[in-house]
This record gives structure tokens, C-alpha cells and sequence, in this order.
């Protein structure tokens, strides 16, 4: 079950808590051997999450348009796992006027392209996060950052479940298909 985790974090659970399971198995039948390694198992998936856990991600996000090279390459390179999430997303994308890429440092951990919709509300198209940061944190804060430029509300649909799971875990309420999002304003 833990290597179907995309979530490091999940992962190092998961294995962590089924290596301790299977530790105190091991004791139980004694099978020291079989004890010893997967405690060893425990104690690396502890270290790996320490670490996960202190290190900072510093993101940043940056207003572009939509024929810069960086986001043409972004959707190059991701645009098979995007069709999933979004499979008409070659078609909405034209009608973009607004584009944002989060960054972790230089590395582009997610895009978001959509329609003003006038009255602070964004029409989102595409709001993509590479594999690797699939944990919920570029969303939160790239919706934070949206909130600070002006944006009062984000408004999307979907017909992909997936998806539309992520949307529900990110506060988007949902109406007749169309789900929606307040941004907080501080």
C-alpha cells in the first residue's frame, strides 16, 4: 500500500507503521533476524520523515503568458498526466488570460492558467502540480497568493473524479458541476 503513495510523507507512514507491525510480529514468533531488519525498516522511514518535515519549501509564483518558453515546456513535458485531470485542456487553453507558475526555487512545481471573469472572480482552465509536489501545498499556496493579487473567488468544473476529489479537499464547494472557491482576504 505505501508504494502507491505519491505523497513522500504518506509513504514513509504507511511503510513505517507496516515495519513496526511487522516487527513486533517478528518478536513475537521469534524470528530475530526478520525483527532486526524491519526495525531498521522503522528507524529509517522516522529519519526520512524528520527530515521531509524540517525542510522548507520556499515556493514563489509568477505572473507570465501563456507563450512564455517555460510554460510551453511545463505542458510539453506533462502533458500526458495533465489529460488526465484535465482532458480538454489543449482546447480551453487558448481563451487563457492569466497565467501563474509556482515555483520551489527554479523548479516549476505547478501552473495555473484561467479567464478574469471581472469582480475578482478567475475562470480556472488549468491548475496542474507536477507528481512531486501532489501534497496540497502548491494549491494553498498559490490560492493565497491569488487572494493577495485581487482575486476574490476561483471558479472551475470538472468531470474527472480525481479531481474533483482534490477540489472538495481544497475547499471548493460545489453547485450543478461548477465548484467554487472563496479566497480568504486578510
Amino acid at each position: 500500500i505505501s508504494l502507491l503513495m505519491t505523497s513522500v510523507v504518506k509513504f514513509r507512514v504507511i511503510n513505517g507503521v507496516g515495519s513496526l507491525i511487522f516487527t513486533v510480529y517478528a518478536i513475537l514468533i521469534h524470528s530475530y533476524p526478520t525483527a532486526v531488519l524491519n526495525a531498521s525498516l522503522v528507524a529509517v522511514d522516522v529519519w526520512f520523515l524528520i527530515k521531509v518535515l524540517r525542510s522548507k519549501v520556499s515556493y514563489s509564483v509568477s505572473a507570465v503568458s501563456m507563450d512564455e518558453s517555460a510554460v510551453s515546456r511545463f505542458l510539453a513535458l506533462y502533458g500526458e498526466d495533465i489529460s488526465h485531470f484535465f482532458p480538454e485542456w489543449e482546447k480551453q487553453l487558448p481563451s487563457a488570460d492569466r497565467v501563474f507558475i509556482v515555483y520551489d526555487e527554479m523548479t516549476i512545481a505547478g501552473i495555473l492558467a484561467g479567464r478574469e471573469e471581472g469582480q475578482g472572480e478567475l475562470l480556472v482552465l488549468l491548475d496542474y502540480s507536477a507528481p512531486k509536489y501532489r501534497d496540497c501545498s502548491v494549491g494553498k499556496y498559490l490560492y493565497a497568493a491569488l487572494a493577495q493579487k485581487g482575486f476574490q473567488s476561483l471558479k472551475t468544473g470538472t468531470q474527472v473524479e480525481k479531481h474533483a476529489r482534490y477540489l472538495r479537499k481544497m475547499g471548493f464547494t460545489e453547485a450543478n458541476g461548477c465548484f467554487t472557491l472563496t479566497l480568504p482576504h486578510n
